[in-house]
């Protein structure tokens, strides 16, 4: 997959097809939650993971995978929080260790290496924010309907606090 196809799926329009009663499921000392999504178009299938620690609140993995046909599944993006040395090693050699997000890159997947392990600073500081910043950017139309689930308000004017000034 091309860098600009790569970049396409993770801008265009998407929507979440799971049922409105998803819940948290508790495994190995973490919150997880899957949900089924798709391009709007319906043209690719898609699944947002979401993983948080129950006892480390800031510490959490935000995702979108890519669903293949035909090669190998692979994570277009992560939204992370903060956990300790992570080295952009293949690539710009970057050290982040503040909330930080990964976004898959064609020239890491044609060393066999996981396709998002790129990343960047982020411009969140909560999971909520993280949350709110992963449906947004990532251009999904329906989240909304699932705000319920990780308990936001989004326009509840606290909600700012969720975001790097």
């Amino acid at each position: 997959m091309t860098q600009q196809e790569i970049d396409s799926l993770i801008t265009c329009a998407k929507k979440i097809t799971s049922s409105k009663r998803v819940k948290f499921k508790s495994i190995n000392r973490s919150k997880r939650l899957t949900m089924e999504a798709c391009t709007e178009d319906d043209t690719h299938k898609l699944e947002v993971f979401i993983r948080q620690s129950e006892k480390f609140e800031e510490r959490f993995s935000i995702g979108l995978k890519y669903i293949s046909k035909e090669d190998e599944d692979f994570n277009l993006v992560r939204y992370n929080g903060e956990h300790k040395d992570h080295t952009n090693k293949f690539s710009d050699g970057k050290k982040i260790e503040s909330f930080h997000k990964h976004f898959a890159k064609e020239e890491i997947i044609a060393k066999g290496i996981r396709a998002e392990h790129h990343s960047r600073e982020a411009d969140y500081v909560t999971f909520k924010g993280a949350i709110l910043h992963f449906f947004k950017e990532l251009n999904f139309t329906n989240y909304k309907e699932y705000l319920k689930i990780f308990d936001i308000e989004e326009e509840d004017p606290n909600q700012l606090a969720m975001f790097k000034k």
